[in-house]
């Protein structure tokens, strides 16, 4: 119906609009954009119809032109939190990561309380291999949802990338605490504490991760490998020598 609206009156900017919208709730984005641009071009002012446009570009892979689009919206207004956001995930998106990390950079400079853009921006870094700056941007992310278990667990990884293994540890345990259980949640405390116990060699954290370990399984059981891996840590386990004093045998009298 609106394509017929439009064939009836092809400079009518209402029934443009209207079959743009269609199309996009039919997901039809190959087919908007020959609308946006015709919109565009009655109206180069239209600045939801550009924003639009970088997105309906986006969806069919024409990441050059939408970088355009977007790159336009910011000239006309460079504190537009929306096309700064979309613009960092269209780079991160094609592994373009230093404009992505200079991208979600400027916009965090404009909403520094925005806890999806520190979260991209460590996902970035820990891309960028720099796993530091990573437990940095997650951290920020994680004090400003706090109730949001993968900030969290972004963090931990983070710190377990850095070497970090105390303040990963104490990440996944907030993690753990806001999703008791989470199966991957216990899965990853298990890891980090095994890893900490094969660098300190302390039997409690081999006892600890045998119980998170345990908890993963009874949330998911479908975890064959775990299952496996957790048959053999508890044999360990068990035969491991204890860390207490060592008692004198009584001499004879």
């Amino acid at each position: 119906m609106m394509y017929r609206a439009v064939e009836l009156d092809p400079t009518r900017l209402s029934s443009l609009r209207a079959l743009a919208v269609s199309l996009v709730a039919a997901k039809r984005f190959g087919e908007v954009v020959p609308i946006y641009d015709s919109i565009l071009g009655m109206d180069p002012n239209d600045q939801t119809a550009r924003f639009n446009l970088a997105l309906a570009l986006s969806r069919v892979r024409d990441f050059g032109r939408a970088e355009r689009q977007y790159r336009e919206l910011l000239a006309k207004d460079e504190r537009s939190v929306e096309a700064w956001y979309n613009l960092a995930m269209l780079y991160q998106a094609q592994g373009r990561l230093e404009d992505a990390r200079q991208t979600w950079l400027s916009l965090i400079e404009l909403a520094p309380d925005m806890a999806s853009a520190h979260g991209f921006l460590g996902e970035v870094y820990m891309d960028l291999h720099k796993p530091a700056d990573a437990m940095e941007s997650f951290s920020k992310a994680a004090k400003l949802k706090p109730d949001e278990v993968s900030g969290w667990v972004n963090l931990a990884a983070a710190a377990r990338e850095a070497g970090k293994y105390g303040q990963a540890i104490m990440a996944i345990h907030q993690a753990a605490e806001k999703a008791p259980q989470d199966a991957l949640v216990q899965f990853r405390l298990g890891e980090l504490l095994l890893e900490l116990h094969r660098a300190t060699d302390k039997p409690e954290l081999l006892a600890e991760t045998v119980a998170a370990w345990k908890k993963s399984l009874k949330f998911d059981p479908t975890q064959n490998e775990l299952a496996k891996k957790l048959a053999i840590l508890e044999a360990v386990a068990t035969t491991a020598p204890t860390t207490g004093p060592a008692t004198s045998p009584a001499s004879s009298k």
